[in-house]
């Protein structure tokens, strides 16, 4: 019961970040491309604002898709860029949402 509960509450917090991840700088907007399963690029549409830093990126899949790693570049205070590092398993486009959230220093 305990792994349920957990994976429940991993989901609840990762919700939470998503809903809250434009409270400082952000506005960033992208979307992911899959091919097998596996995440092989991720676009952004929009670059939002406000970034001194890169925002740290949570692959949130609610079809099973794990392992999945990327990391933004930012220029000029917006996500210029994302660089897939790692494609993961099990994703599809459909359930793939992509949560950049602002360093410490950024909100």
């Amino acid at each position: 019961m305990k792994k349920i509960i957990s994976i429940f509450s991993l989901f609840g917090i990762l919700a939470i970040l998503a809903a809250n991840a434009n409270a400082g700088a952000g506005g960033v907007a992208a979307t992911v491309s899959v091919s097998d399963g596996a995440i092989t690029a991720i676009a952004v549409s929009a670059g939002g604002s406000g970034y001194n830093s890169a925002p740290t990126i949570f692959l949130l899949d609610s079809g099973g898709g794990t392992g999945a790693v990327a990391t933004a570049t930012v220029s000029g205070g917006a996500v210029t860029g994302v660089s897939v590092t790692a494609g993961g398993s099990g994703y599809t486009v459909s359930s793939t949402q992509v949560i950049f959230l602002p360093s410490t220093s950024d909100i």
